[in-house]
């Protein structure tokens, strides 16, 4: 039994195939929303592209994991 227990946790404590510590790592401007919930709409500029997000944290934090598309608070 505990020989199964020590497989189990060293099988789920290795990272999966093809990860690499910096894939495991949080981007910097990441960062932690909470629990608040005050929704906005953005835009990407060309009108077609709006979308909504639980606060302007998450729109941040969705620009910051996207990268390519920049999305701000429409006023």
């Amino acid at each position: 039994m505990r020989f199964m227990m020590a497989l189990l946790a060293s099988v789920y404590g290795l990272p999966s195939k093809g990860s690499t510590k910096a894939s495991l790592k949080k981007k910097p401007c990441l960062k932690e929303c909470g629990d608040v919930y005050k929704p906005v709409c953005g835009g990407d500029g060309s009108g077609k592209g709006n979308k909504s997000f639980g606060s302007e944290c998450v729109l941040a934090n969705y620009n910051c994991e996207s990268g390519n598309s920049k999305y701000s608070k429409h006023t």
